[in-house]
């Protein structure tokens, strides 16, 4: 795949054309450059410029191999998870019937998603932005360094920017409506359905072969916060913060659940059985077992889907 033009930076080695922007105009500055680069990346098919992000975080998830095994198998599991919620935004945008422009976008969002991630891995060592730095922060940023986005509208960069920006946000801002509310609601979804596909596997692996970041280098125990309880007896979505124990972060993935916007997106949970190899691996107490009860009861009744079927 070739572009365009190309960027002098360590992770986009891909050269885009020999004909590219710099070539055609070498003398032009200003506002009449910025014109004419319009003018061309407007005229860039969407199934191109999406492929060319795809190749472009490929080479940009590659620069980042570790000598740590324990962190470069970090490092590919969130490769991998970066290409599931494009596959699950994509499932998601044709349950939804969006046309192909739409699904484009979804997907675009999903691919540039987590790009923060990589480098906090390699300096931290943690995916816990807690411990570290907003990786949702540092992903729209290094989309604006990169100019990733020139291929698309500028209303469509909106709303890509904004999914980036605020899809781990812990409510999402009221200030955000519209389009750019529907993607990133769409976004939050599809990173979610991933996240609980990872962690139903993850849970049935034997604990030293775990990916150890991924877990949070959790205490693992059954003892579980209050705090955590009650948001799920109140149908709410927990707080990461309050995470002490395997057993909390079972209980903060099912509160997952009241933050999942669209019925499209449960139908996709359910046909994944996620949630039921999630509540095989919980404690085997009577208070945990009548939380995850209701929280069946609740989805059945009032979104009609079975979650939990295995």
């Amino acid at each position: 795949m070739k572009c365009l033009d190309q960027q002098m930076c360590p992770y986009n080695r891909v050269s885009i054309s020999g004909k590219g922007i710099g070539n055609f105009l070498p003398k032009f500055e200003g506002a009449c450059r910025a014109f004419v680069e319009r003018l061309c990346y407007g005229a860039v098919d969407g199934r191109l410029a999406l492929a060319e992000l795809k190749e472009w975080f490929l080479d940009y998830s590659d620069y980042f191999a570790l000598e740590n095994a324990k962190h470069q198998q970090s490092i590919l599991l969130k490769k991998k998870h970066t290409f599931d919620v494009c596959k699950w935004a994509v499932n998601i945008a044709r349950k939804l019937g969006l046309n192909d422009r739409d699904t484009l976008i979804s997907e675009a969002s999903a691919i540039l998603h987590d790009t923060g991630r990589f480098e906090q891995c390699r300096t931290y060592g943690t995916f816990w932005d807690k411990h570290s730095f907003n990786h949702a922060e540092a992903g729209a940023e290094i989309i604006r360094e990169h100019r990733l986005l020139r291929r698309f509208a500028g209303n469509e960069q909106n709303v890509i920017m904004t999914a980036v920006r605020y899809h781990n946000a812990f409510r999402v801002p009221d200030f955000i409506r519209g389009r750019e509310l529907f993607f990133l609601r769409l976004l939050r979804d599809a990173d979610k359905i991933d996240i609980l596909n990872i962690f139903s596997h993850y849970y049935q692996q034997p604990a030293e072969e775990r990916c150890h970041i991924a877990g949070l280098d959790l205490v693992d125990g059954s003892g579980c916060s209050p705090e955590i309880l009650e948001d799920l007896r109140n149908r709410r979505n927990a707080n990461r913060d309050l995470v002490r124990t395997t057993a909390d972060h079972l209980l903060l993935k099912f509160s997952f659940l009241f933050d999942i916007n669209f019925d499209e997106s449960l139908a996709v949970l359910a046909e994944e059985g996620c949630m039921g190899r999630l509540a095989k691996a919980l404690p085997d107490e009577p208070e945990i077992k009548d939380i995850v009860a209701g929280v069946r009861k609740y989805f059945h009744e009032q979104r009609g889907v079975d979650l939990f079927r295995a």
